[in-house]
């Protein structure tokens, strides 16, 4: 609406309109400007959702336990759990907004938040959105937006150039840019096939089993989480288990496995376990005895 169309339907003067668009702006409220025209940015604003107190003490430990896995969507992380906060009477508002003020205290320089934020725009009103990922640059139609257990994020999407579904890995994307660009999510489109191709780049790229052993005193622990959803667990005798997966791409599970030291023995694929070797021994040679 024109300046004048807000006086005239809000009953005040049209000096009044412009102090309270600029009160509106400074205060966060996406509004844009365009041939004298003034609206408010639609893409930033969902349905108004009630919750229960049930439902949100849910939301409240799953955005908590996000937090304790990544560092990278700290300021996301806070600004969600402060709006959470008033779904909770006090006292219990006021413990959400304290783990609201710890969690934005550890937002650093590396947090990815203004990405997922671009993202999250492209998916919601289905727009391309370009993205710098690793040497390459991609116009991505986002079809999914998901998390995988260790706290990483995924983004699948239709590639323009090749015209491939492929899963990019957020934390390895340098920036993001929205397009003008219309895309379509596909209506046979499986959401829950690619959730469960967590840990690879690219869809279309052939499963490895990737067969790992667990000592005993970490066992436990392994057997009590869902790690991949097409996880595998065998308990042996003395302890140990093993745990076996179908993925693809090996970086991330490599990272993984290595997290874990001399707890944990690659069986299998021979590639994945050579690989954990000679890092192995790049360590043992940072101590020499």
């Amino acid at each position: 609406m024109r300046a004048v169309e807000i006086a005239h339907a809000t009953g005040v003067d049209r000096r009044t309109v412009y102090r309270d668009l600029e009160t509106l702006a400074r205060n966060g409220v996406p509004l844009w400007q365009e041939a004298g025209r003034f609206g408010v940015e639609r893409s930033a604003y969902l349905a108004t959702v009630s919750l229960g107190v049930h439902e949100a003490m849910v939301l409240y430990l799953a955005a908590n336990l996000f937090a304790a896995h990544t560092d990278n969507y700290q300021t996301l992380l806070a600004a969600c759990l402060a709006r959470l906060a008033a779904a909770f009477p006090e006292p219990a508002s006021a413990s959400v907004t304290h783990s609201a003020e710890a969690v934005k205290r550890r937002a650093n320089d590396a947090d990815h938040s203004a990405t997922l934020e671009v993202i999250a725009t492209a998916w919601a009103v289905q727009r391309l959105v370009r993205v710098w990922y690793w040497d390459a640059q991609y116009d991505v139609s986002v079809y999914l937006v998901m998390p995988t257990d260790i706290g990483d994020v995924y983004i699948v999407g239709m590639d323009s150039g090749s015209g491939k579904v492929c899963t990019f890995k957020l934390d390895w994307v340098q920036r993001a840019q929205l397009l003008d660009a219309r895309c379509t999510l596909p209506a046979d489109f499986d959401a829950a096939q690619f959730a469960a191709q967590a840990w690879q780049p690219v869809a279309d790229d052939p499963m490895v089993e990737v067969v790992l052993r667990f000592s005993p005193a970490v066992a436990p622990v392994i057997k009590a989480r869902r790690w991949h959803p097409s996880q595998k667990v065998v308990t042996f005798g003395d302890g140990s288990c093993q745990l076996t997966m179908q993925l693809s791409d090996l970086r991330d599970v490599r990272a993984w496995v290595l997290s874990w030291g001399a707890a944990v023995r690659v069986v299998a694929p021979p590639t994945l376990r050579e690989d954990v070797a000679q890092e192995a021994r790049r360590m043992a040679g940072l101590y020499p005895s």
